[in-house]
């Protein structure tokens, strides 16, 4: 073996080698991503790579994980899972108990712990094992509704929190003042105020975050035209400003609370069933890109018929929740009743127009009640703390 080594390293030169862009880019990407960080010892090279926005692209077009969660008591705390859907999908919890709200954004994860008026709302990195606590705000009435959304906005490769506060109850003759707050890693240590007016949070929204553009469904809109009517709030990231999104025509208005909003090809999109225990098919509508006046936005509709089998072999549908992957693949998470509970993963191929089943294991005796959300999940090797404090400005915050 010695032999051997003085043989390489006196011919070393004269070794064939790979190009640096196929090892860092399609070599690296397929190893784990706890491995790809320890080689932040190795070299200048390797230590820059965990750096490199390039490189986290590259690592997410060989993502095999998918990030699964759900309410699992009448308080309606969160269990977030990591999937690994290749071979035997089986899920392993990411995250500890008592969580009202879990999102994962390019491998950095956003939670909100405890109680209505102890929330405690972190960002981490489960590879890095950092955690970054946001700072405190005023505590909410007992008639507030509060939600959180985490964002991204790829122009400036800044990431943000979007807290929402619905001032008292909401009801149609006396609408209520919402206020939101923006807290951006990196740059801000506080948070930032802002009043919205003639947008309102009517309950728990599903959101997507695209190109920069935040979606959410049940916002209400009040204009001089119609009053009050349900729209879908969107919320530019760079900007910091809400305006509204006119549902497609083809959706029932019943539906508007149900539906979910995914990402196709760039654009927004909305799917749903027909009906959550009597469907035999799902509605896909797809919004033409770009920002239009209000009702002058353009959907294109579209059917895809379910196996008229999956009833009998998985059992009746419990709860939904789409999404779509790097692929373009639509994403439907489904838990159904078979003896017992059981979640599978229905992946949509658009282009060959054929599903395929994962079903999820390791879920043990936890029962699904709501708040299901299927999302792609990929791992960062990138460390939190540069994202955090990009230059020598020192945020005024905490990270353990």
């Amino acid at each position: 073996m010695e032999r051997v080594k003085k043989v390489l390293f006196a011919n070393r030169s004269t070794l064939p080698t790979l190009p640096d862009d196929i090892i860092f880019y399609h070599i690296f990407p397929r190893l784990p991503v706890k491995s790809i960080h320890r080689f932040r010892c190795v070299s200048t090279s390797c230590r820059r790579l965990t750096s490199d926005r390039n490189f986290l692209a590259a690592l997410r077009l060989h993502s095999g994980r998918y990030f699964l969660s759900f309410s699992t008591s009448m308080h309606w705390q969160l269990a977030p899972y990591s999937v690994n859907r290749s071979g035997a999908a089986s899920a392993v919890p990411i995250s500890g108990n008592h969580l009202t709200y879990a999102k994962i954004v390019n491998g950095l994860m956003l939670t909100v712990h405890g109680g209505y008026k102890t929330l405690v709302v972190s960002v981490s990195n489960t590879v890095t094992n950092e955690r970054f606590l946001l700072p405190s705000f005023p505590e909410p009435s007992s008639m507030d509704m509060m939600h959180f959304y985490f964002c991204h906005e790829p122009e400036t490769d800044r990431y943000k929190v979007l807290r929402t506060t619905a001032i008292g109850a909401y009801n149609d003759a006396n609408p209520t003042i919402m206020k939101y707050s923006v807290f951006t890693l990196g740059a801000h240590a506080t948070w930032k105020d802002y009043t919205l007016l003639q947008l309102y949070q009517t309950g728990n929204s599903r959101s997507v975050c695209i190109n920069g553009t935040l979606y959410c469904t049940r916002f209400s809109w009040n204009n001089s035209v119609d009053g009050h009517i349900s729209v879908i709030g969107a919320f530019t990231v760079k900007r910091k400003c809400f305006y509204a999104v006119k549902y497609p025509d083809g959706l029932p208005s019943s539906r508007y609370n149900h539906c979910h909003l995914i990402e196709m090809n760039g654009a927004l999109a909305i799917a749903d069933v027909d009906r959550d225990f009597d469907c035999r098919a799902m509605k896909v509508w797809i919004k033409e890109k770009g920002k239009f006046r209000f009702g002058e936005e353009t959907w294109t509709e579209h059917r895809i018929e379910f196996d008229p089998r999956w009833e009998a072999i998985y059992g009746l549908p419990l709860s939904y929740s789409f999404s779509t992957s790097l692929d373009g693949e639509i994403m439907m998470g489904s838990t159904r009743m078979r003896s017992g509970h059981g979640c599978w993963i229905f992946v949509y191929d658009m282009e060959r127009r054929e599903w395929r089943i994962v079903e999820i294991e390791g879920l043990g005796d936890r029962m699904i009640l709501g708040n299901f959300s299927i999302d792609e999940y990929v791992e960062s090797p990138f460390l939190l703390r540069q994202i955090l404090y990009p230059s020598s400005h020192q945020l005024v915050s905490k990270i353990v």
